[in-house]
């Protein structure tokens, strides 16, 4: 899972003594930058949904708003 391209504490302030402990410090980093990832797009998702169902209600408010408009529309139709 290591690439050698990835180095995230390849910086001289955050560089370890032992190699294998900073390959494994950057592996955590990576990881918990994965999940963090995953939990973004899930709460982007739960958003986007959240932001349709409230289109949908103010769709559904103004179909209500509007049925006494269009009985009246019908009765004039019918006139």
């Amino acid at each position: 899972m290591y690439s050698p391209a990835v180095r995230l504490t390849a910086h001289p302030n955050l560089a370890f003594s032992c190699p294998a402990l900073s390959r494994a410090v950057d592996a955590v980093i990576i990881r918990c930058l994965r999940q963090l990832l995953v939990v973004a797009k899930s709460v982007l998702i739960l958003l986007l949904l959240l932001v349709l169902l409230l289109l949908l209600l103010l769709l559904l408010l103004l179909l209500l708003l509007l049925l006494p408009a269009m009985d009246i529309a019908l009765e004039v139709i019918r006139l």
